[in-house]
C-alpha cells in the first residue's frame, strides 16, 4: 500500500478551503449585515423580519460552500 502525497490527497478528497472560502465569506457577511454586528447595520424589527429568509439563504450558501470543498 502506498502514502498518498499532500496534493493526490486534494485530488481524491475534493477542493481547497481556498476554493470554497469566497462562498462562505457571501454567508459570513450575509449574516452579519442582517443580524448586526457591533455597529448595529440594521434594525432588530427588520432583521426580525428578514429573518426566516436569511436564514435560509445562509443555509444554501453553506451547502454551496461545502459543495465547492468537497467536489471539483
Amino acid at each position: 500500500m502506498k502514502e498518498l502525497t499532500v496534493s493526490e490527497i486534494q485530488e481524491v478528497s475534493g477542493g481547497t478551503l481556498a476554493e470554497s472560502a469566497e462562498a462562505f465569506g457571501y454567508g459570513l457577511g450575509l449574516g452579519a449585515v442582517t443580524f448586526g454586528t457591533k455597529l448595529g447595520t440594521i434594525g432588530v424589527g427588520a432583521a426580525f423580519l428578514a429573518a426566516p429568509f436569511v436564514s435560509m439563504a445562509m443555509l444554501g450558501i453553506a451547502f454551496y460552500a461545502g459543495y465547492k470543498l468537497l467536489g471539483k
